[in-house]
């Protein structure tokens, strides 16, 4: 009797403590593939050494970095990759701050080098079991210690500065001249300096026309004037303006520009920056000496551009059609056959009169007379390369 007894207790113990043992190694499980805050890690940019990037055969790998890339350079890596030879595949478009990688074997590691800020930083990639779901790297001279789960700010919100607080400035540097006349009280506030710095390269010629500097916002917006002196159509990147004061480089934040200024006319564009390059202190002021780069861009691979020039006017065009069409019609309508070859034999001796006129030898204006205080004075109008 005692032995069905203890059969009889070992089946409900069992049938009591299973399903709670279950329930808690299934509540691990959960717990464990939930938590992948270390899948994340937070690196700071450095020249002194790669970093290490682990990626994995499934899925990809992003990497953020604090600026704009504006160049990759890497053996093994491929947007369109050959599986015999390419390590990596890689993913980016043009413009952004980030890219995406995925091994392609087992085993595969390669070294690529990116640019920033026109400084070239080294990674080192490898296949991992264990890959990073997002390597987000830092500015070179910021604390590398990050709280799991406490919200990274970049670019503008690092900064302190909204969208649509950009927008209201760039807007107030567009209509600065309308808004000084009509509305003085809006931007008596600013700062404001007028260089026409010019600058050429080639057939391209760039002058800026004014700065304007917003205290509040940490801001400076420029109004810069594009010319094409060439005889086919200069294209370049709307986002890709940029100052440099000195050896500090300040990328736009925001910018207003077409992409395009045709062959032989000249077209305005603006931009702001925002803030210093190392995150410190207050940014530049009007009156120091900027220097402007712009990127070019090809036409089929700029897909920015925008029309940024309207059609010449109508008066412009020219009329030789439209006058030979109208002679015709009076001619049509005139009668006497005799009258009408009188006329259009008159006409051509005229225009060939007026033609022969025109390409005849005209005596150039004597030169004026050169004094001898001349040699005292000075070409103002320099133009600085």
């Amino acid at each position: 009797m005692n032995r069905y007894w203890v059969l009889f207790l070992i089946a409900l113990l069992n049938t009591t403590f299973c399903p709670w043992s279950c329930y808690s190694q299934e509540s691990d499980i959960i717990k464990k593939e939930v938590d992948l805050s270390r899948k994340v890690v937070h690196k700071v940019l450095s020249q002194s050494g790669p970093a290490d990037v682990k990626v994995g055969l499934q899925g990809i790998t992003t990497l953020e970095f604090p600026t704009k890339i504006e160049a990759i350079n890497g053996y093994g890596f491929a947007m369109q990759p050959n599986l015999e030879t390419d390590e990596f595949q890689l993913l980016y478009d043009k413009g952004t701050n980030f890219l995406s990688l995925k091994a392609l074997r087992r085993g595969a590691s390669a070294n690529l080098t990116v640019v920033i800020n026109e400084k070239v930083y080294c990674l080192y990639c490898q296949e991992d079991s264990d890959p990073s779901f997002a390597v987000i790297f830092g500015a070179p001279g910021e604390n590398g210690v990050r709280v799991m789960g406490e919200p990274q700010f970049t670019g503008l919100e690092k900064k302190g500065v909204s969208r649509e607080q950009l927008l209201g400035f760039l807007d107030k540097v567009k209509r600065y001249s309308a808004l000084k006349t009509a509305k003085p009280d809006s931007v008596a506030f600013l700062s404001v300096a007028e260089p026409n710095k010019t600058t050429e390269v080639g057939e391209i010629r760039t002058v800026i026309r004014r700065v304007v500097r917003d205290d509040s916002l940490d801001s400076v917006g420029f109004e810069v004037q594009l010319d094409n002196r060439s005889q086919s159509d200069f294209y370049f990147d709307p986002q890709g303006f940029a100052v440099r004061v000195g050896d500090q480089k300040y990328d736009q934040s925001i910018s207003d520009a077409g992409g395009i200024v045709p062959a032989g006319t000249s077209v305005s564009a603006f931009f702001a920056i925002t803030g210093t390059t190392n995150g410190g202190g207050k940014g530049p002021a009007v009156d120091q000496k900027f220097d402007l780069q712009i990127r070019a861009a090809e036409a089929a691979t700029n897909p920015n551009v925008a029309p940024n020039f309207t059609e010449p006017p109508v008066e412009h065009m020219p009329r030789a059609a439209i006058g030979g069409s109208k002679a015709a019609n009076s001619e049509k309508g005139n009668v006497s056959g005799a009258g009408g070859k009188e006329t259009k034999k008159k006409s051509r001796q005229e225009a060939a009169q007026a033609n022969a006129n025109d390409h005849g030898k005209k005596t150039p204006n004597p030169a004026p007379k050169k004094h001898w205080f001349g040699i005292f004075k000075r070409d103002s109008g320099t133009v600085e390369r």
